[in-house]
């Protein structure tokens, strides 16, 4: 499932005949839906309003309505906003004016405010659960919650999106910039490792694949390009719309790709084939701001992970089990929880992960005898079909070499009449007139000949 914001919040979910509305938030005011952002555990969504203060609304149960639980009324001039990555119970905000701060959801009231910024800040992400990226002005921010140090990264141009590639390697940070620049940001080593000019207008959404190793950026000019982080110097894939594309977002399971577009339709393509969308309709009436699916890879599997590819081992297999669920109609968001870490609980993740690992090996192995018999019998039958046809295609060249071949006999024997008889005779033999007993035997011959030609 995924959600998208636009003047209204809606929730999807894939399904094989197209794309299923689940669930549909209209606020009172209709204004643009600027940001929204998922709890750890995806029981809670937040949005912010254009000039309006931040809702959290209750989707427990999705099937039915989005219940709003709370308007935090105590923080003024919100910009940006995003839930802590690793509770429910901590919602980054950040102001207008520059301020940054930590609101708990559970209390109601600011926990805590981490800096002042010089400048509003545009969007908020987590890259580990203790330490936050912003974008204020043409600077990237680094703050730690607990040191509370700040680190300062300037960019080429104002900052208009940005992105947390937990996903695709820990401590990469990706800016996107109003003249159509993307930034590639090590945090940690605090460096530039890319800077990516494919657009030429300004940058509206990122995101990235694990298992691929690549970078997908949308922007104003209409384009959706597709980066290779491992070669790092050109763009694999560029798709052209005909309109720009305001949002875009892979799934946890990097089978989908979604893009919002500016007059609020929603393109679902395959990760596998990126020229035409699997699915495609006008489900917004105005621009689509965000696109947010629901199962992304849990923080703490990004912590206690250093190699990738154990990564995807683990966390990948959890995203897949949760991506079937939700392609197969699964509605019960209880289901759903019982496969991602609700509670952060170490006992329920190692059922989880035995369970799920207990079930991957049998059907592995059920898969592959089902293959092998799907496999000889499919060479039975086209061995039986193979034999049936090529019978068919001797007999046919059987007819056709005795027919030439009769032709062939036909012709020799007339130049044989030729070449044995005098001039006279010949003329008498076409003629079909016979003075001699020889000629009446060559005549006899030829009209044999003529007789099995036809």
């Amino acid at each position: 499932m995924f959600a998208s914001a636009g003047k209204t919040l809606q929730i999807y979910s894939l399904e094989r005949n197209g794309l299923k509305s689940i669930c549909k938030y209209s606020p009172k005011l209709e204004k643009e839906i600027k940001q929204i952002s998922w709890c750890h555990d995806y029981s809670y969504i937040a949005l912010l309003q254009e000039n309006e203060p931040p809702q959290i609304l209750s989707v427990k149960d999705p099937n039915t309505h989005l219940v709003l639980v709370h308007t935090i009324s105590s923080v003024l001039n919100v910009s940006a906003l995003k839930f802590k990555s690793n509770t429910k119970r901590i919602l980054a905000l950040g102001t207008k004016n520059g301020e940054l701060l930590l609101y708990d959801t559970k209390n109601r009231c600011i926990a805590t405010t981490i800096t002042q910024l010089p400048w509003e800040v545009v969007a908020l992400d987590f890259y580990t659960s203790n330490d936050v990226a912003a974008i204020s002005n043409q600077s990237l921010f680094i703050l730690n919650l607990e040191s509370a140090n700040k680190v300062e990264l300037e960019n080429p141009d104002v900052c208009t999106t940005l992105k947390c590639l937990n996903k695709l390697q820990r401590h990469l940070i990706c800016v996107g910039c109003n003249n159509g620049i993307v930034v590639l940001w090590d945090a940690e080593n605090q460096t530039k490792l890319h800077q990516y000019h494919f657009h030429n207008r300004s940058i509206t959404g990122i995101t990235a694949s694990l298992k691929d190793k690549l970078l997908v950026t949308s922007g104003m000019d209409n384009k959706l390009c597709i980066i290779d982080i491992k070669t790092s110097k050109e763009s694999v894939f560029k798709k052209i719309l005909h309109q720009p594309i305001t949002a875009v977002e892979i799934s946890g399971c990097e089978l989908f790709m979604v893009a919002g577009l500016q007059d609020g339709s929603i393109y679902v393509y395959q990760m596998s084939d990126h020229l035409k969308p699997q699915i495609f309709s006008r489900m917004h009436l105005t621009s689509i701001n965000q696109v947010s699916f629901i199962n992304e890879l849990p923080m703490e599997l990004m912590e206690n992970k250093c190699n990738l590819g154990d990564l995807r081992e683990t966390g990948i297999q959890q995203e897949m089990e949760l991506c079937e669920i939700t392609y197969n109609k699964v509605t019960d968001l209880d289901s759903v929880e019982s496969v991602l870490n609700v509670e952060n609980d170490d006992s329920i993740r190692d059922l989880n992960k035995s369970r799920l690992q207990s079930s991957t090996e049998d059907n592995l192995e059920i898969s592959e005898d089902k293959v092998k018999l799907d496999l000889i019998k499919l060479i039975n039958k086209n061995y039986i079909d193979f034999e049936s046809q090529l019978g068919e295609h001797c007999g046919r060249l059987q007819v056709l070499i005795s027919s030439e071949l009769d032709s062939l006999y036909s012709v020799a024997a007339r130049w044989e009449c030729f070449n044995s008889m005098e001039l006279e005779d010949i003329v008498r033999y076409i003629c079909g007139v016979a003075s001699t007993p020889s000629e009446t035997e060559i005549l006899t011959k030829k009209s044999e000949h003529d007789h099995l030609a036809e």
